[in-house]
């Protein structure tokens, strides 16, 4: 009885630090996806503009020879 009761006993101990270490994980790859999503959106916006104008370069100079005259720099 005594050696199931202490097995018991470690095994109740064991599983409350596992879910107790889980909880951590959860709560540490929860703010890591939080910043991953910042960073991700910063990182968007300082491309975007120049994605855009990239394509639009592109489809000028697919359609016609290239002239500088009908782009629009907005630096």
């Amino acid at each position: 009885m005594a050696r199931e009761s202490s097995w018991k006993e470690k095994f109740k101990y064991q599983d409350q630090r596992h879910l107790s270490k889980l909880e951590h994980l959860r709560q540490s790859n929860k703010e890591d996806l939080k910043k991953t999503k910042r960073t991700l959106k910063k990182n968007l916006a300082e491309v975007l503009p120049i994605l855009q104008s990239n394509l639009v370069l592109h489809a000028q100079v697919a359609m016609s020879p290239l002239n500088l005259s009908q782009m629009h720099f907005k630096c």
